[in-house]
């Protein structure tokens, strides 16, 4: 199931966990994640693998962190520096308009797409991610 979360480049699942309750007899989604469509993006994923009955959802949604006097370019400048951490960062741009946070440009992989994602909607004053990158296609032999 974590697997399947990984592999999906619309869900962060960077704070979230899976696991089993032997007493109940089902698999317990813990963590947090930046909005309601991840929630229930990783609750539908799990219950195509184990079966609605066996998941119970205990996963939270994160409370944005933004003080009132954060501007566009406050949040900008947080932002900056979030994708430069990844591999393949250097190749992600960033704009900040209204507390939306737009990235853009070309990744190796999904894991970066969804790595830089996760950084930036965890940057103080982000509301909202809109993940515009793409990955690189790898030419088949």
């Amino acid at each position: 199931m974590t697997e399947q979360w990984r592999a999906s480049a619309a869900l962060d699942a960077t704070g979230l966990t899976a696991s089993l309750r032997i007493d109940e007899e089902r698999i317990v989604l813990r963590g947090d994640t930046g909005c309601h469509a991840d929630r229930t993006l990783a609750l539908e994923i799990a219950e195509a693998v184990a079966g609605a009955d066996a998941v119970r959802s205990e996963i939270t949604i994160r409370p944005l962190l933004v003080g009132a006097d954060d501007s566009d370019g406050t949040v900008a400048a947080r932002v900056a520096a979030a994708p430069e951490v990844l591999p393949g960062g250097g190749a992600i741009t960033v704009t900040v308009v209204d507390h939306v946070a737009t990235l853009h440009g070309v990744v190796p992989d999904t894991a970066t797409r969804v790595a830089g994602h996760a950084a930036v909607a965890r940057t103080e004053g982000v509301h909202f991610v809109d993940n515009r990158l793409t990955v690189l296609e790898r030419a088949t032999p």
